[in-house]
């Protein structure tokens, strides 16, 4: 099994999505779960929640766990709803409950 790392190389739509500068305009805010969660796919680096003076955060990150902290400390995702990881990857539990809703 690759790593997310190594499918950067395998696939350019990710590596590009990695190496952006920061979002375009258009990228859409999270879908939120119905706890107020914002559902992740595999491999997000880039915070998609509402921004202060933005329209979207953007924030990048080197991996899903930092990510899902700064959703948790800084725009308020309820902590006892934050999907299960394992090493900071999504489990799968949590990747088949993002895709059913």
């Amino acid at each position: 099994m690759t790593s997310l790392r190594q499918q950067a190389d395998l696939k350019p739509a990710y590596k590009a999505y990695v190496h952006l500068d920061r979002l375009p305009k258009n990228a859409p805010r999270f879908e939120m779960n119905e706890h107020g969660y914002p559902i992740m796919g595999p491999g997000e680096l880039r915070c998609r929640m509402p921004g202060l003076e933005r329209h979207i955060c953007g924030d990048k990150f080197f991996g899903t766990w930092t990510l899902l902290d700064h959703c948790q400390n800084m725009h308020d995702a309820p902590k006892a709803h934050r999907p299960t990881t394992k090493h900071g990857k999504l489990s799968g539990a949590a990747l088949t409950a993002a895709a059913s809703m």
